[in-house]
């Protein structure tokens, strides 16, 4: 959309693709738990069956960092029509939304 790779670089911006198991193949892959992934937020268990699935797809998404600029959540912005238009990490241990303030 028009984004210089400055820009990217500057805000450490990132793609989640349209796909359910991007991060959870990555998980697997380089052997994290997925205890990491499900209490960063960034993969659910499936409601039905055994499994997970990524939180976030389809979407441009941009780092949350907290006081010392350490990655503490993220934000995404859907890349389609699809809802909700903004999303957001869920409350977690090392990211709070009434501790962290986008950007500051």
């Amino acid at each position: 959309r028009g984004m210089t790779r400055d820009t990217i670089d500057t805000f450490r911006l990132g793609y989640s693709p349209d796909a359910w198991d991007t991060v959870v193949s990555f998980f697997r892959k380089n052997k994290v738990s997925r205890g990491v992934g499900v209490n960063s937020g960034l993969i659910l268990p499936r409601k039905q069956g055994n499994g997970f699935y990524d939180r976030f797809r389809n979407r441009l998404m941009f780092p949350i960092f907290d006081v010392n600029m350490q990655v503490a959540g993220f934000g995404g912005r859907v890349m389609d029509d699809g809802m909700p238009k903004y999303m957001n990490s869920p409350e977690t241990p090392v990211y709070s939304k009434s501790r962290i303030l986008y950007g500051l």
